[in-house]
């Protein structure tokens, strides 16, 4: 029970292990977020730095503002999905997380209730230990009173 008992708390500790590994891939997921948002704000300020310079030039001028608007709204498109994956991901972590939590106490409880018994049966194994001892005692005694003896 007991080996059992410390085979599951090391599959908890892998566990969390996992758990670890999905914090990471939040993390650069968090990252990529972040270097879309700059992205796109860096799209944003270039639509308007051109609107500006190509004031006189409107065919060539609407061109480029259209294919920055269709990256800007690709790069928000990004930014959204990578939003909706962080979300999941950081929700499938706190599963995770409680999954592993409840199974710890679980093991904490059965850990306990092995104790326990362990506890309780201890002076009775003590009791039988001595209750032989004493009788290995007297049979000792008995063999060197036949031998000497005879």
């Amino acid at each position: 029970l007991v080996s059992r008992l410390r085979q599951e708390q090391e599959q908890a500790a892998r566990s969390k292990a996992d758990q670890g590994a999905e914090s990471r891939e939040l993390a650069e997921v968090a990252e990529k977020r972040a270097s879309l948002e700059e992205e796109r704000c860096r799209l944003a300020e270039r639509v308007e730095d051109l609107e500006a310079r190509l004031g006189g030039a409107a065919e060539v001028n609407e061109a480029a503002v259209e294919r920055l608007r269709s990256e800007h709204a690709d790069a928000e498109q990004r930014l959204e999905a990578d939003a909706e994956k962080h979300t999941e991901l950081r929700e499938e972590q706190e599963d995770a997380l409680e999954a592993s939590e409840a199974r710890v106490a679980e093991l904490e409880g059965l850990l306990s209730i092995a104790s326990s018994r362990f506890a309780e049966e201890l002076p009775r194994m003590r009791g039988e230990f001595a209750e032989e001892l004493r009788r290995s005692g007297e049979r000792v005694r008995e063999l060197e009173a036949a031998g000497k003896a005879a």
